[in-house]
C-alpha cells in the first residue's frame, strides 16, 4: 500500500473508541506507550499487519506520530508484541533486514542510559535565528543554511543543549539460549537498540522476547567501507520472561515413555547407569552428579525469605582424574548449562604495553596500540569497557611453533584493546630489550625442565626468556615511488598513457567533452596539453591516478610510464619507477649524516655531511643517477664538507621514508614503507646508516664490535629487530650524554639528549653483518676485515642454552651412555648446571650420545635437546626487573593468534590470548557472574574455580548462597538472579592432592567458598594393581570397541527428557514423619560426637545446620530422580550415606580425630581457630596504639609469645585478607575491615 493509504489506515485504526479509551487510561497512569497484541492489529486489519511486517519503519513512524497527536505527549509510542514467529538469534539473516522480526534470547550486556538528542536547536550567530535540525541515523547532523530568509549563511552555529529535544537510549546485547545450544556451538549475539520507555527493562540474564525492525549499518575498515554490513535491531519492544527447565515443553509421545518407566521403577538405575559411561569408575560422584541434574525444588517462605534447592558439588583432586571430563559431559547432557572457566582470562589478563613493537609476515613492524587503534571498528569505549574485534584485514605475526621450537607465521583472528590494570610488570634484558606486561601474562622461561611459561610477575633477575633469533618476512609488492609524492608536480612524457586514458574515457562516457565535464577537466589539456612535454601544461600527478583509476589502471600501471616529472618551479627531475639499491642507501645515508631545510619559497635544500671523500663522491653518483640532478661538493675551510642540490620532489619522498625535515636527530623514523622492503633493499638502506652514523671499534684485549648511535629511541628499537632479518643478535644500552663533546660543521657541541646505541658482536653475528650488509666506507670494510680474520672461534658465552646440563644427563643416562665417552673434563660442570654450553658445543655432545645414525632411542629429554640445539631462539637473561603502580598507561593491547598462542613483541616471545572469553555486561564483569546469570536457572560447569580473583570469589559467594549477583560498577545498579547449580572442578594447590593436610590449605579458594558447597569429591589416582587393570582394559575397549563399552541405559536426549519431566511435574514433600526423624536424629548424634555439650567453647563442630539443609536437598532430589512424590526413609538414607562419603574425607581434626566442620566451614580446626581468635585479638589491641594500622612485625612477635609460630602467622594473614576481614593499608601494616 502506499504511504497516503498506510497513514489513513492507521488514522482509523488508532482513532477507534476501543484505542482512544486506552489511551486515556494510559495518560492517567502516567505512561507514554501503548502496548498491544500482534493478533489484534490482524483481527482489525490485515493489510495494516502486513504493513508492519514488511514496511516497519514507515509503520512506527506514521503510527508514532498519529499518537502523539491523540495524547499530546512526546515520546508516545505503538509498542507491537507477541508475533506468531520467533526467530533465534542465530537464525537472523539477510532477508530480514529492514523487517519487524520477533527474537528470543538472553541479554548478556545492558549498557548505562544515556540521552540521545532527537531535535537539535542550533543558534545562528550572524542573525540569532533557532534552526532545528531533527536527527536521523548514526550520524550527528548540522545545518547546511541558517533557515533565516534573509540570513541564509553556512554559519556558524553553536549548538543548544538546553533548548533540544532528547530521549533515553541503551545498547543492549541479545545471545542465544544455552539450552538451544548443541554440539559445542559458541553462542552468537546480535547487538539492539532500546530507547526511550523501555530503557531499563531488563537486566543481563533475563531471557527476553524482544520485537522490533532489524537495521544494516555498512561496516568499515581503515575509514574504507566494506561491502558487508553489521546487523542491529532496533527495538520496539521487551518482554521479560520468567523461564525455567521446568517450562520447557515435552512431548505427549515422551511424557507416556516416562510414565512406563515410572510403573517399572527401574528410573533411577536407569539414570545412574547413563551418567559419563565412558568415564571409568567414581559411582558415588556420578550418583552425586545425577541427584544434582535432578534437584530438589526450592522452598519459598512467607517471610519472603527463599531456601535454595539447587545442589552445589566440588571435584578436586589429582590431575588426569577426569575432572574436566565430568564437568563436559554433564554440560552436555543437562537441559539448561554453561560451561565456563574460572581462570583469569578476562580484564588485563594477557597484554602488553601500547608502544611495543610487533612484526608482521610482510616485514611491517608498527607499535601494538597503534595498530589495535587503527583497525577498531568501534567508535568510542567506555573507559571500563574491554573492546575486542575480529581482524578483517588479513594479517600473519611472527609467532613461535612451541612444538618445533622454530619460527612461525601465524594469522591474527582477533585484537584486543583492555583498561590497563593498576599494576604493570617492566623487564629489561641483557640484550637491552624492554617489554612492559600486565603481571598474568606468561613469557617463555627456559628452566631444569626445558621452556616453560612463566606469569611475568612470577619473574625474577637471572631468568632467561625466549628471543627470536632469526626472523624471515615475505616479499610483498612494492610500491612505486610516484605513490610516496604528495603536491604540486607535473608528469612528463606520458602521451602514449594519455592516448590510452581518453580511448577508455570515450568508450565509458561516449564523448571526451561529456568525459571532461564530469571530471572537471579541459578538454584542451587533455587533447594538447599533456601530450606535448614541450608546452606548459603538463597532467599534474595526481589529477592522471585520478583518471587512470576512473578507467580500471592502477598505481603500477602508471608508474610504468612516468621517468620525469616537472616540479613546481619548472625544473625537471628523474623519478625511479620503484625504491631499489641505491635509492635505500641514499635514504639511508640522509636519515644518518643527511639535512632537509625549507628554502624561503617553500622549496627543498638537501644536504649530506661527511668527512669521507669516498662517501661524498658515491653519494654525488647515486643523485645524479637517480634524479638527474649533479649536485654540488661544498669544501669551506674548518667546516665538514657537504653535497647540496635542491628539490621539493626529493623532501617529499625523503619524508615520506622517516627523514624529517630541518632538524631530525630525534624525529627521525623507519617506517612501514622500509620495513617492509625486500631483504636486499633494506640491506642497502641499513649499509647507508652504518656508513654514515655507524663505527667499528677493533681491540686488541676485549672484545671488538659494530656500533651504531643514534638519538632517536625508534630506529635503535627498530633497528634492533631489523637486523634480525639477517639472522644478527644485537645488544641495545641508552647512554646519558651529559659531558660529551661532538663536532658537526667542525663547531664542538656539548650533547643534551640521550643517545642509544646498538652493539654487535661476536663473529657470528660480525661475519653475518659482513655477508648480508657490509660497508662502502673502505676505513670500516677493512677494520671489519682485520677483526673477522684474527677471530677464530665465536664467543661461547654469547649463545648458549642455560639449564640444559641436568636434560643432558637424563637423557645419557636413560640412554645407558657413560660420561667417559661424552665429555672430557666438563661432565660435572655441565650436568651439574654449572655451565651453560652453546648450542655448537650442545649439538657435540648429542651426538656423542646418541650419533648420528641412532634417533636418540625416543628419550623425550633428547628429542628437547635436539630441538634446543638447532631452534630459532636466542635466550637472554632478565637484567632489571620492576613493578609498575605509578604509570600513565590508559589501555593495554593484545591479538588472538589462529593456531598459537603466542607471538613477537619486542623480539620477545609473548603468550597472548587464547580463546579468551570474556563477560559483556558492560566490560565490567568476571566470566563466573556471567556465566552463573546466563545460566539462571539450570546448571553452571565451571572448570578450574581455583583461579577466581578476589572479586569473583565475592560475586561467587553471593551467588551460591543467595543465587544472586548484586552489581553496582559503570553507573549500573542492578540485581541478577543466578538460580543456579554448580558442578565446579578445582586443582590441589601444588599439583596432587596431599591426604594429611586440610582441604582449605589444598586448593586456592576462601573456606567460606568451600562452605558453600553440598558435597565436595576428592578423586585420588592411587597406584592398585586390580583397579589400575580395570581401568586399562576399560580404556582399551574404548579404542576397540567403542558402542558396546559405552552402551547406556538411556541415551543423552533421553536423559535429558526424563530430567525436564521430574523437575517440572515432580515435587517431593515430606509426608513421612520417619523420614524428618532419621535426618534430625542424623543431625544430632553427629553434633553430640565431641563427648559434651555442643555449646562448649572448648568443642569441635562436626556438622552445621548448612549441612542439615544439604541433606534435605539430597534426599529430596533423590525421591525425585525415582519420580516420587514423597521423601522416603531411602531417600534420606541415600543422602546420608553421601554427605557420610565426602565428610569423613574432608572434616577430621588433625590432633583429636573428632568430626570437624570448622575445617571447612573456616579453613582450620578448632586449635587452629584458636590460635586465628589469638592472632585477631593481637591486631585489635595494636591497632589501638597504631592508628595507621598495626605493624606486622609487632604481630609477629607479640604471636610468637603466644607460642604461634612465625608461618603460621603469615598464612593466617593471607588468608583472612583474601576473606575480606583484614586489609594491608601498605606492605608493613595490617587491619581489620571492619
Amino acid at each position: 500500500m502506499d504511504s497516503d493509504e498506510l497513514e489513513e489506515r492507521l488514522e482509523n485504526f488508532l482513532h477507534s473508541n476501543e484505542i482512544l479509551e486506552e489511551l486515556r487510561k494510559l495518560s492517567s497512569e502516567g505512561k507514554k506507550s501503548l502496548v498491544m497484541e500482534y493478533d489484534r492489529l490482524v483481527e482489525t486489519d490485515m493489510e495494516l499487519a502486513k504493513s508492519l511486517l514488511n514496511e516497519p519503519s514507515e509503520f512506527l513512524s506514521k503510527a508514532d506520530s498519529i499518537l502523539k497527536d491523540i495524547t499530546e505527549i512526546p515520546g508516545s509510542h505503538l509498542r507491537i508484541k507477541d508475533l506468531d514467529e520467533t526467530l533465534d538469534v542465530r537464525s537472523v539473516r539477510a532477508s530480514n533486514v529492514g523487517k519487524f522480526i520477533q527474537l528470543e534470547g538472553i541479554l548478556t550486556r545492558v549498557s548505562d542510559v544515556k540521552p540521545e538528542i532527537e531535535v537539535a536547536n542550533f543558534k545562528c550567530l550572524r542573525c540569532g535565528e533557532k534552526n532545528k535540525v531533527l536527527q536521523t541515523g548514526k550520524k550527528f547532523r548540522k545545518p547546511q543554511i541558517c533557515q533565516n530568509p534573509n540570513c541564509s549563511k553556512k554559519g556558524p552555529f553553536r549548538l543548544e543543549e538546553e533548548k533540544s529535544e532528547f530521549r533515553d537510549w541503551q545498547s543492549l546485547r541479545l545471545q542465544e539460549l544455552p539450552e538451544k545450544l548443541r554440539g559445542g556451538r559458541v553462542p552468537r549475539h546480535l547487538s539492539a537498540i532500546a530507547r526511550d520507555d523501555i530503557v531499563d527493562e531488563a537486566t543481563p540474564g533475563n531471557q527476553v522476547v524482544v520485537t522490533g525492525v532489524l537495521r544494516a549499518y555498512q561496516e568499515k575498515e581503515r575509514n574504507q567501507k566494506k561491502t558487508t554490513f553489521r546487523k542491529v535491531l532496533d527495538v520496539n519492544h521487551i518482554t521479560v520472561k520468567e523461564k525455567s527447565v521446568e517450562e520447557t515443553e515435552l512431548s505427549s509421545e515422551d511424557e507416556e515413555w516416562i510414565e512406563e518407566l515410572k510403573e517399572n521403577h527401574r528410573v533411577k538405575n536407569l539414570v545412574i547407569n547413563s551418567i559419563a559411561p565412558s568415564i571409568f569408575g567414581y559411582e558415588k560422584i556420578k550418583e552425586a552428579i545425577a541427584l544434582q541434574l535432578f534437584g530438589s525444588p526450592a522452598v519459598e517462605l512467607p517471610d519472603g525469605s527463599r531456601i535454595r534447592g539447587d545442589s552445589h558439588i566440588l571435584l578436586t583432586g589429582d590431575p588426569g582424574t577426569a575432572k574436566s571430563q565430568l564437568l563436559k559431559w554433564t554440560n552436555q547432557v543437562a537441559p539448561r548449562a554453561i560451561y565456563a572457566s574460572g581462570k583469569k582470562s578476562t580484564g588485563a589478563g594477557l597484554c602488553v604495553a601500547p608502544d611495543s613493537l610487533v612484526m608482521f609476515s610482510d616485514g611491517s613492524l608498527v607499535e601494538i596500540g597503534e595498530f589495535v587503534e587503527e583497525n577498531l571498528e568501534t567508535e568510542e569505549s567506555d573507559s571500563e569497557e574491554i573492546v575486542t574485534e575480529k581482524l578483517e584485514e588479513s594479517k600473519r605475526s611472527i609467532s613461535l611453533d612451541t612444538e618445533r621450537l622454530q619460527n612461525a607465521q601465524k594469522t591474527v583472528d582477533e585484537i584486543w584493546k583492555i583498561p590497563a590494570p593498576g599494576k604493570l610488570i617492566r623487564i629489561e634484558t641483557k640484550m637491552g630489550r624492554e617489554l612492559t606486561i600486565t603481571p598474568e601474562n606468561p613469557l617463555l622461561v627456559m628452566d631444569r625442565d626445558g621452556p616453560n611459561w612463566v606469569k611475568a610477575e612470577n619473574l625474577k633477575r637471572g631468568d632467561f626468556l625466549a628471543i627470536h633469533r632469526e626472523v624471515n618476512v615475505q616479499d610483498e609488492n612494492i610500491s612505486p615511488l610516484i605513490s610516496k609524492i604528495e603536491g604540486r608536480t607535473y608528469v612528463l612524457g606520458v602521451a602514449n598513457l594519455v592516448d590510452k586514458i581518453v580511448d577508455d574515457l570515450r568508450k565509458k562516457y561516449g564523448t571526451i567533452r561529456a568525459a571532461a565535464k564530469d571530471l572537471n577537466l579541459s578538454e584542451d589539456s587533455i587533447y594538447y596539453r599533456w601530450r606535448n612535454d614541450e608546452v606548459r601544461g603538463n597532467p599534474p600527478l595526481s589529477k592522471l591516478l585520478d583518471l587512470a583509476k576512473e578507467v580500471g589502471l592502477g598505481i603500477h600501471d602508471v608508474a610504468e610510464h612516468v621517468d620525469a616529472l616537472r616540479q613546481p618551479n619548472g625544473t625537471t627531475i628523474k623519478i625511479p619507477k620503484y625504491p631499489d639499491r641505491d635509492f635505500m642507501y641514499f635514504v639511508g645515508a640522509m636519515a644518518a649524516d643527511g639535512h632537509v631545510g625549507v628554502t624561503p619559497r617553500g622549496g627543498r635544500d638537501l644536504r649530506f655531511f661527511n668527512n669521507d671523500k669516498r662517501l661524498l663522491e658515491k653519494y654525488q653518483e647515486i643523485v645524479e643517477s637517480l634524479f638527474g640532478i649533479k649536485p654540488k661538493l661544498i669544501e669551506e675551510k674548518s667546516r665538514t664538507p657537504c653535497v647540496r642540490f635542491f628539490s621539493k620532489v626529493v623532501g617529499k619522498l625523503l619524508n615520506a621514508f622517516g627523514v624529517p625535515t630541518g632538524e631530525k636527530s630525534h624525529k627521525i623514523n623507519i617506517p612501514t614503507c622500509i620495513t617492509s622492503l625486500s631483504d636486499d633493499l633494506l640491506a642497502a638502506y641499513l649499509r647507508g646508516l652504518f656508513d654514515c652514523d655507524g663505527s667499528v671499534v677493533s681491540r686488541k684485549e676485549g672484545s671488538s664490535n659494530i656500533y651504531y648511535s643514534t638519538t632517536s629511541s625508534d630506529v635503535a628499537k627498530k633497528l634492533q629487530l631489523l637486523l634480525l632479518r639477517f639472522g644478527i643478535l644485537s645488544k641495545l644500552r641508552a647512554r646519558d650524554p651529559r659531558g660529551e663533546f661532538y663536532s658537526f660543521n667542525d663547531q664542538e657541541i656539548r650533547g643534551q639528549k640521550r643517545k642509544w646505541e646498538v652493539k654487535i658482536g661476536g663473529l657470528e653475528n660480525l661475519s653475518r653483518f659482513q655477508e648480508n650488509i657490509g660497508f662502502f666506507s673502505i676505513r670500516k670494510k677493512k677494520k671489519l676485515e682485520e677483526i673477522i680474520d684474527r677471530t677464530s672461534q665465536s664467543n661461547p658465552n654469547l649463545d648458549v642454552v642455560p639449564h640444559a646440563g641436568p636434560l643432558v644427563k637424563k637423557a645419557r643416562k636413560a640412554l645407558d651412555v657413560s660420561p667417559s665417552k661424552v665429555y672430557n673434563r666438563t661432565s660435572h660442570k655441565l650436568e651439574s648446571d654449572g655451565m651453560y654450553p652453546s648450542r655448537d658445543f650442545l649439538s657435540k655432545v648429542l651426538n656423542e650420545i646418541a650419533p648420528a645414525s641412532a634417533d636418540g632411542g625416543g628419550v623425550k629429554e633428547f628429542e628437547l635437546l635436539e630441538k634446543l640445539a638447532s631452534s630459532d631462539l636466542y635466550w637472554d637473561s632478565i637484567k632489571e626487573i620492576e613493578v609498575l603502580r605509578d604509570h600513565n598507561i590508559e589501555y593495554v593491547y593484545d591479538f588472538s593468534i589462529e593456531d598459537a598462542h603466542n607471538f613477537m613483541v619486542n623480539g620477545i616471545v609473548v603468550h597472548n590470548t587464547a580463546a579468551a572469553v570474556r563477560d559483556e555486561f558492560t566490560g565490567g564483569w568476571t566470566l563466573e557472574a556471567g556465566a552463573l546469570a546466563i545460566g539462571d536457572g539450570g546448571l553452571a560447569c565451571i572448570d578450574e574455580f581455583d583461579k577466581m580473583s578476589d572479586e569473583e570469589s565475592g560475586a561467587i559467594l553471593e551467588s551460591m548462597e543467595q543465587q544472586t549477583i548484586s552489581v553496582a560498577k559503570a553507573g549500573i545498579v542492578a540485581t541478577l538472579n543466578t538460580r543456579t547449580a554448580i558442578l565446579a572442578a578445582a586443582n590441589p594447590r601444588l599439583g596432587r592432592f596431599d591426604e594429611f593436610d586440610p582441604i582449605p590449605q589444598q586448593i586456592d579458594l576462601p573456606a567460606l567458598i568451600l562452605s558453600r558447597f553440598d558435597l565436595i569429591f576428592i578423586l585420588r589416582d592411587i597406584p592398585k594393581e586390580e583397579r589400575d587393570r580395570d581401568l586399562a582394559n576399560h580404556m582399551l575397549r574404548l579404542q576397540s570397541e567403542p558402542d558396546r563399552v559405552v552402551e547406556p541405559d538411556l541415551d543423552k536426549e533421553e536423559l535429558r527428557k526424563l530430567i525436564i519431566y521430574a523437575r517440572k511435574y515432580v515435587n517431593p514433600e515430606f509426608k513421612n514423619e520417619e523420614v524428618k526423624q532419621k535426618l534430625e536424629d542424623f543431625f544430632v548424634e553427629w553434633r553430640s560426637t565431641v563427648g559434651g555439650e555442643v555449646s562448649s567453647e572448648q568443642s569441635t563442630v562436626p556438622i552445621t545446620a548448612r549441612q542439615l539443609e544439604a541433606l534435605v536437598r539430597l534426599a529430596k532430589s533423590n525421591a525425585r530422580i525415582r519420580l516420587s512424590e514423597e521423601v522416603e526413609v531411602e531417600d534420606a538414607d541415600k543422602a546420608i550415606e553421601l554427605f557420610r562419603t565426602q565428610l569423613k574425607q574432608l572434616g577430621l581434626e588433625d590432633e583429636s580425630g573428632k568430626p570437624d566442620i570448622d575445617i571447612l566451614m573456616t579453613g582450620h580446626d578448632r586449635t587452629q581457630h584458636e590460635k586465628l581468635q589469638k592472632i585477631m585479638e593481637i591486631i585489635g589491641e595494636l591497632e589501638e596504639d597504631y592508628e595507621e594500622g598495626a605493624p606486622i612485625k609487632l604481630v609477629k612477635e607479640e604471636a610468637r609469645a603466644e607460642g604461634i609460630e612465625q608461618n603460621f602467622v603469615e598464612e593466617m594473614i593471607r588468608q583472612e585478607k583474601r576473606n575480606g576481614r583484614l586489609y594491608s593499608p601498605s606492605e608493613e601494616l595490617i587491619k581489620k575491615a571492619t
